[in-house]
C-alpha cells in the first residue's frame, strides 16, 4: 500500500495541486492597450515604469525576461525582418516557422538511435527510424534550411540498415542449430 501511495498517488497529487499556480492575473501593461501596441512602442517600455504603473514590483528574472524580449525584437528590425510600425502581436504571425519537420527526423532518429542498444526497447528503434526518415522527406520540401531533414534522414537510414543487419545476423546465427 505504501509503493502505491508512492508510486501513484503523490505524482497525481503534485501535479494537480501546483496547476493552481500556475495563473496569474492578468494586469495591463502601461495605458496603452496591448491590442495597439506597436514594436516601436513595446521597445521604448521600461519594466521601472510598468511595475510603477502597475503598483507592484517585478521579480528580477521577469525584468531580465523582458528585456531579453526587447533585444530580440530590436534585432529583427534592425534586420528587417519586420516593421517597427506593426502592431506587437501580429508580428508572431509574420515570424518564420522554424525547420519543424527536420527538427522532429532528427529527434525520432536520435530516439531510434538510442532504443537501438536498449535490448528491450530496440524494436522500438525501426517504427521511430522510418517515422524520422518520413518526417526528413517533408522537411526538404517544406523547411528553408534543409540541414537537420538531410541529417535525420541520414541518421534514419542508419538506423533501419544496422536493424536490419543485426536481424539478418541473429537470423543466421540461430538457423546453425
Amino acid at each position: 500500500m505504501n509503493i502505491f501511495i508512492r508510486l501513484f498517488c503523490l505524482p497525481i497529487f503534485l501535479l494537480f495541486s501546483m496547476a493552481a499556480f500556475a495563473v496569474h492575473p492578468a494586469s495591463p501593461l502601461t495605458e496603452t492597450k496591448t491590442a495597439t501596441l506597436t514594436v516601436n512602442q513595446f521597445l521604448s517600455l521600461d519594466p521601472g515604469l510598468i511595475s510603477r504603473k502597475n503598483g507592484h514590483e517585478q521579480a528580477w528574472i521577469k525584468r531580465k525576461l523582458f528585456r531579453y524580449a526587447q533585444h530580440r525584437l530590436n534585432k529583427k528590425v534592425a534586420q528587417g525582418r519586420i516593421q517597427g510600425n506593426d502592431a506587437l502581436f501580429q508580428t508572431g504571425l509574420k515570424a518564420e516557422k522554424p525547420n519543424r519537420n527536420g527538427m522532429w527526423s532528427l529527434i525520432l532518429g536520435g530516439a531510434g538511435f538510442l532504443f537501438l542498444f536498449a535490448s528491450p526497447l530496440s524494436l522500438l528503434s525501426l517504427p521511430l527510424a522510418v517515422g524520422g526518415f518520413i518526417f526528413g522527406l517533408k522537411g526538404l520540401k517544406k523547411d528553408k534550411n534543409p540541414l537537420m531533414a538531410i541529417l535525420g534522414i541520414v541518421f534514419c537510414v542508419l538506423i533501419a540498415l544496422v536493424f536490419v543487419l543485426a536481424i539478418v545476423f541473429i537470423a543466421t546465427y540461430f538457423s546453425w542449430f
